[in-house]
């Protein structure tokens, strides 16, 4: 009976791992930079997603002769598809 216990223990905790693993990702996609530099960290990976959660840090060097002019981010619905 401890034994048929045991593996029903096991097999929860191997499904619920499995659900918690299952995470919600975003597509992260950066407009062309003009004048100047931009550094993101972490960095976006190739496909474009990002772990829900994830916090980016974003600097801004605009090139010499330029100033910054804006920084802007946007979530679906919130100014249309940008």
């Amino acid at each position: 009976m401890i034994q048929k216990s045991l593996i029903l223990v096991f097999l929860i905790v191997m499904a619920c791992s499995g659900i918690l693993q299952a995470q919600n990702t975003f597509r992260v996609t950066v407009d062309e930079v003009k004048n100047g530099k931009i550094k993101i960290e972490p960095a976006i990976p190739d496909n474009g997603q990002v772990s829900e959660g994830t916090v980016l840090t974003i600097s801004a060097k605009p090139d010499k002769n330029f100033a910054l002019d804006a920084v802007y981010y946007s979530v679906k619905g919130m100014w249309g598809d940008m």
